[in-house]
Protein backbone atom coordinates (compact mmCIF):
# COMPACT_ATOMS: atom_id res chain seq x y z
CA UNK A 1 0.00 0.00 0.00
CA UNK A 2 1.42 3.36 -1.03
CA UNK A 3 0.77 6.26 1.32
CA UNK A 4 1.49 9.91 0.62
CA UNK A 5 1.57 12.30 3.55
CA UNK A 6 0.48 15.88 3.03
CA UNK A 7 0.81 17.84 6.26
CA UNK A 8 -1.07 21.12 6.37
CA UNK A 9 -0.85 24.17 8.55
CA UNK A 10 -3.35 24.78 11.31
CA UNK A 11 -4.17 28.05 9.56
CA UNK A 12 -5.42 25.95 6.60
CA UNK A 13 -7.73 23.85 8.78
CA UNK A 14 -10.90 25.49 7.48
CA UNK A 15 -9.88 25.12 3.82
CA UNK A 16 -12.48 22.66 2.51
CA UNK A 17 -10.25 21.65 -0.41
CA UNK A 18 -8.39 19.47 2.11
CA UNK A 19 -11.52 17.31 2.31
CA UNK A 20 -11.61 16.74 -1.43
CA UNK A 21 -7.98 15.63 -1.69
CA UNK A 22 -7.76 13.36 1.35
CA UNK A 23 -8.75 9.75 1.80
CA UNK A 24 -7.96 9.80 5.50
CA UNK A 25 -7.14 12.42 8.11
CA UNK A 26 -5.02 11.67 11.15
CA UNK A 27 -6.02 13.93 13.99
CA UNK A 28 -6.55 14.09 17.71
CA UNK A 29 -9.52 15.16 19.73
CA UNK A 30 -9.39 16.26 23.34
CA UNK A 31 -12.73 16.39 25.07
CA UNK A 32 -13.65 19.32 27.24
CA UNK A 33 -14.60 18.76 30.87
CA UNK A 34 -18.27 18.24 29.99
CA UNK A 35 -17.99 14.98 28.04
CA UNK A 36 -21.58 15.02 26.83
CA UNK A 37 -21.28 18.45 25.21
CA UNK A 38 -17.86 17.54 23.80
CA UNK A 39 -19.28 14.31 22.36
CA UNK A 40 -22.09 16.20 20.64
CA UNK A 41 -19.59 18.73 19.33
CA UNK A 42 -17.68 16.01 17.44
CA UNK A 43 -20.77 15.22 15.38
CA UNK A 44 -22.58 18.55 15.22
CA UNK A 45 -19.71 20.99 14.73
CA UNK A 46 -19.41 21.45 10.96
CA UNK A 47 -15.71 22.32 11.23
CA UNK A 48 -14.80 19.02 12.91
CA UNK A 49 -13.20 16.54 10.50
CA UNK A 50 -15.43 13.73 11.80
CA UNK A 51 -18.43 15.72 10.63
CA UNK A 52 -16.78 16.82 7.39
CA UNK A 53 -15.90 13.27 6.31
CA UNK A 54 -19.03 11.50 7.51
CA UNK A 55 -20.84 9.53 4.83
CA UNK A 56 -24.48 10.75 4.65
CA UNK A 57 -25.76 7.19 5.23
CA UNK A 58 -23.84 6.88 8.52
CA UNK A 59 -24.55 10.48 9.46
CA UNK A 60 -28.29 9.76 9.33
CA UNK A 61 -27.93 6.73 11.62
CA UNK A 62 -25.73 8.59 14.10
CA UNK A 63 -28.07 11.59 14.11
CA UNK A 64 -30.98 9.31 15.05
CA UNK A 65 -28.98 8.07 18.04
CA UNK A 66 -27.94 11.63 18.90
CA UNK A 67 -31.59 12.74 18.82
CA UNK A 68 -32.39 10.02 21.35
CA UNK A 69 -29.36 11.11 23.37
CA UNK A 70 -30.58 14.72 23.46
CA UNK A 71 -34.05 13.71 24.65
CA UNK A 72 -32.79 11.34 27.33
CA UNK A 73 -33.08 12.74 30.86
CA UNK A 74 -31.13 9.97 32.61
CA UNK A 75 -27.36 10.59 32.58
CA UNK A 76 -26.46 6.87 32.74
CA UNK A 77 -28.67 6.16 29.73
CA UNK A 78 -27.05 9.07 27.84
CA UNK A 79 -23.66 7.52 28.51
CA UNK A 80 -24.97 4.15 27.30
CA UNK A 81 -25.99 5.88 24.05
CA UNK A 82 -22.54 7.45 23.78
CA UNK A 83 -20.97 3.97 24.08
CA UNK A 84 -23.46 2.60 21.55
CA UNK A 85 -22.44 5.31 19.06
CA UNK A 86 -18.78 4.63 19.76
CA UNK A 87 -19.31 0.89 19.18
CA UNK A 88 -21.07 1.71 15.90
CA UNK A 89 -18.11 3.90 14.82
CA UNK A 90 -15.75 1.00 15.60
CA UNK A 91 -17.85 -1.66 13.90
CA UNK A 92 -18.27 0.33 10.68
CA UNK A 93 -14.64 1.55 10.71
CA UNK A 94 -15.79 5.15 10.52
CA UNK A 95 -13.22 6.24 13.07
CA UNK A 96 -10.10 4.25 13.84
CA UNK A 97 -9.03 4.87 17.41
CA UNK A 98 -5.26 4.83 17.76
CA UNK A 99 -4.20 5.57 21.31
CA UNK A 100 -4.88 7.69 24.30
CA UNK A 101 -2.02 9.24 26.20
CA UNK A 102 -2.48 9.21 29.94
CA UNK A 103 -0.12 11.69 31.48
CA UNK A 104 0.68 11.56 35.15
CA UNK A 105 2.34 14.36 37.00
CA UNK A 106 3.63 14.15 40.52
CA UNK A 107 3.52 17.10 42.85
CA UNK A 108 5.02 17.40 46.32
CA UNK A 109 2.73 15.90 48.95
CA UNK A 110 2.51 19.28 50.68
CA UNK A 111 0.52 20.65 47.70
CA UNK A 112 -3.13 19.84 48.26
CA UNK A 113 -6.12 19.97 45.92
CA UNK A 114 -4.14 20.05 42.67
CA UNK A 115 -6.56 19.08 39.91
CA UNK A 116 -5.91 18.33 36.24
CA UNK A 117 -8.26 19.69 33.58
CA UNK A 118 -9.41 17.77 30.51
CA UNK A 119 -6.49 19.12 28.49
CA UNK A 120 -3.94 17.74 30.95
CA UNK A 121 -3.02 21.07 32.53
CA UNK A 122 -2.82 21.55 36.28
CA UNK A 123 -5.50 23.79 37.74
CA UNK A 124 -4.07 25.54 40.76
CA UNK A 125 -7.18 27.65 41.46
CA UNK A 126 -7.99 25.82 44.71
CA UNK A 127 -4.45 24.83 45.60
CA UNK A 128 -3.34 25.06 49.17
CA UNK A 129 -0.10 24.15 50.87
CA UNK A 130 -0.18 22.00 53.94
CA UNK A 131 1.89 23.64 56.68
CA UNK A 132 4.87 21.70 57.90
CA UNK A 133 4.31 20.12 61.33
CA UNK A 134 7.77 21.27 62.41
Amino acid sequence: MHVELHPFLVSDYMDRSIDKHADIIFMGEVFATDHEIAFLNVFKNKSCFVNRFMDPHYEKQINCLLDTFLLEENKDKRYELMYEIEDFLHAEHIILFNYHVLKRKNYPSSLKNVTIDSFGWANFAKLWIQPSPY
